[in-house]
């Protein structure tokens, strides 16, 4: 509990109730209580990296709430980083709301926090941050379920952490793509009905990516020599690596530039603008960061020999987002739209259909703008729905609603009558989960089909460029899960 008291207060109330943990304190007490360090209850306040609840009266609202008359879940976001898909993980709580429904006709609440490296909190790394609020939520709330990390590497590092802290939720992640993640939570032989994996994600894993990008570099633009410049971790080693096997598999010759940090990526930036067009006809650039793509685009434009000029410049899943190309000349930044012709990179293909168009209607009338800013925001709207789905599984048909019975509740939403994700589908998924029934779901973003024995799904990818007004992308091929690419 010492590094948890680092960041809340605890103050013991006039009732004293022994504990081993915070369920009893929860039924007791209310939702905002849990175990002190002396074996008694105690009540928490929220850390200033978890700013806001859903509903925003959570913690305050009298008398408080106890355990089993409301649900809490979390949201674990980079709220800079992912500030679109932490809004749209947020909707489905709202409609829930609206609607007056929620799991076994239980209201569902929400803490979300946020491991953004922010003075305005702290001086911690996203990576430290991560920990802390784990070891947070682990210990004092214990969530059935949370939705996020975004990224590969802190779902990595947050997983590890609620297994050493003994309680590990069920995390549903939006956008960790890195194929490492598949058995973060054991082999996908072990997993089955009676022992489902606790790490879940609406992102299909990287394989895919990494052979569509080989096939479209090494075929459709006919280059045989890449640099790639990667970030370290999961998601960046991963996928480079992943695309090395894929693009040299084909014939050519992938080399990689690994970077930790912001004068790491200057000065990998700066080796590959010594490489000519032969030596680099193409760099590769992947992070889970779009402030670090960004911040890539502005340095290659800055370069006085003008190296990129001339080089594909090709960009992961993790920059399909519209930040990527804005830029601000007042403040300070360079014009790279010479480079936009050069442009090109992947995302999942951007969805469509009654599912999402409902989706960004809700998205739009919420916090405006448009879901299709990012790549990301339809499948944290699907991730957060999932959590919901887990959690009505268990309600209906387990014992308890944790973290293994909402997980179950998972394996029961690939197979049987078709219904969509969102309010108006959610009664469906209620009545076929009250007799243990399966469904099959639709959702914003695309088909949620889960294989039982990886428990991972499988989407193709879109191929974009920046279209000639330089204000957006514009789709300019797909490729199948199995890397083969077709174009208009």
């Amino acid at each position: 509990m010492l590094l948890v008291l680092s960041l809340i207060g605890c103050v013991a109330p006039p009732e004293y109730v022994e504990c081993d943990g915070p369920k009893v304190c929860q039924e007791t007490f209310g939702i905002a209580s849990t175990c002190l360090d002396d074996g008694f209850c105690g009540t928490w306040e929220l850390p200033a990296r978890c700013p806001t609840t859903t509903p925003s009266d959570l913690l305050t609202v009298d008398p408080q709430p106890k355990l089993g008359e409301t649900i809490v879940i979390a949201t674990l976001m980079d709220a800079s980083e992912d500030a679109f898909e932490q809004q749209a993980a947020m909707l489905p709580l709202i409609e829930l709301a609206e609607s007056d429904s929620g799991p076994g006709n239980i209201p569902v609440a929400a803490i979300h926090c946020t491991y953004e490296e922010s003075d305005d909190f702290d001086s911690l790394s996203r990576e430290d941050a991560a920990i802390e609020l784990a070891a947070f939520l682990a210990v004092d709330v214990q969530p059935p379920a949370i939705v996020g990390p975004n990224s590969s590497a802190i779902a990595n590092v947050v997983f590890n952490q609620f297994q050493a802290a003994g309680f590990t939720p069920l995390m549903v992640s939006p956008s960790a793509t890195s194929s490492e993640l598949t058995v973060i939570d054991g082999p996908s032989s072990d997993k089955s009905d009676e022992n489902p994996g606790l790490f879940w994600r609406t992102a299909s894993p990287d394989d895919g990516q990494a052979r569509s990008i080989a096939n479209d570099i090494f075929g459709e633009l006919a280059l045989t020599k890449v640099a790639v410049i990667n970030e370290s971790g999961a998601y960046g080693e991963g996928l480079a690596q992943s695309f090395k096997s894929e693009f040299e598999g084909l014939g050519g010759t992938a080399t990689l530039y690994n970077f930790d940090g912001s004068g790491a990526l200057a000065a990998q930036v700066a080796t590959v603008a010594e490489l000519d067009d032969t030596e680099a006809p193409a760099v590769l650039f992947i992070s889970s960061q779009i402030s670090e793509a960004r911040s890539f685009v502005q340095i290659a434009a800055a370069d006085s020999t003008g190296s990129f000029d001339a080089k594909i410049l090709f960009f992961t899943d993790g920059a399909a987002d519209s930040r990527l190309i804005e830029f601000d000349l007042a403040a300070g930044d360079v014009d790279p739209t010479r480079l936009f012709p050069n442009i090109r990179g992947t995302r999942p293909v951007l969805p469509t259909g009654a599912v999402y168009n409902s989706f960004n209607n809700l998205y739009r009338a919420e916090f405006g703008g448009d879901a299709s800013d990012s790549a990301w925001t339809a499948h944290a709207y699907d991730a957060t729905w999932l959590a919901i789905y887990g959690i009505d599984w268990a309600a209906a048909n387990e014992a308890s609603v944790g973290p293994i019975e909402a997980a179950r509740g998972l394996r029961q939403i690939s197979e049987g009558d078709q219904t969509t994700v969102g309010v108006f589908g959610f009664a469906d998924v209620q009545a076929s989960f009250a007799t243990a029934t399966s469904v099959d779901l639709v959702g914003a973003s695309g088909t949620l089909d889960y294989d039982s024995f990886t428990e991972e799904t499988s989407a193709p990818v879109e191929l974009w460029s920046v279209n000639t007004t330089g204000d957006g992308f514009d789709a300019i091929g797909q490729c199948a899960p199995n890397g083969v690419c077709t174009y208009p």
